[in-house]
């Protein structure tokens, strides 16, 4: 499970760096333009795999303050599954919707914070980036409404930077609910921490 969240991690990258030059070459509209009708399944797929990352968040703060680390670690991984391929689906099938785009950050959003809350109480070190994290994301978040609000909401698009910030943080977290080398995990955590406050 931690293998498949790490190569989920590494499709967070390639997403960031790769997917923008595919979508120009001139074969992937042809390809687009092909497709007929998306069947029902398709459409709610990328929704339900936000839906069950939802679903995790309780179970990885419950297992973190229960000291139940593999069983946390197992969530955290399988979390971390369903936010590379929601996203990256969603956009291969063509069935972006308005309750995808709302549900993905938010999902994120309240997994990374709840799972960072948690560690807090449990492992050293870890107070100072999880508040540069989370004042990042409260911060970013009042800006897309802000921009929003203005008819501007691309303003503040997700880049590079943001995405490979996002798998760095990830992999930090995979490392210290699993308990697996807390020292690597926290040199992660404030390497995310760095890009997210560049990002």
């Amino acid at each position: 499970m931690v293998r498949l969240a790490l190569c989920s991690i590494a499709v967070l990258v390639a997403d960031a760096f790769v997917a923008p030059r595919i979508r120009q070459h001139h074969c992937y509209y042809r390809a687009v333009n092909s497709e007929t009708e998306t069947p029902g399944w398709k459409r709610a797929t990328p929704n339900a795999l936000t839906a069950l990352r939802l679903g995790c968040v309780p179970i990885v703060f419950g297992a973190l303050r229960c000291d139940a680390s593999r069983l946390a670690c197992g969530c955290f991984a399988g979390a971390s599954i369903t936010d590379a391929f929601d996203g990256y689906l969603a956009r291969r099938w063509r069935v972006e919707s308005r309750l995808g785009a709302f549900l993905d950050p938010v999902a994120d959003k309240l997994l990374v914070v709840t799972t960072l809350v948690a560690l807090t109480a449990s492992t050293p070190g870890v107070a100072l980036p999880a508040a540069v994290i989370v004042a990042r994301e409260v911060a970013v978040s009042a800006l897309r409404e802000y921009c929003a609000d203005r008819g501007q909401r691309d303003a503040v698009a997700v880049g590079g930077a943001g995405k490979l910030k996002t798998a760095t943080q990830m992999a930090a977290l995979l490392v210290l609910t699993g308990r697996l080398a807390p020292r690597a995990g926290l040199g992660l955590l404030r390497a995310s921490a760095a890009l997210a406050l560049y990002s």
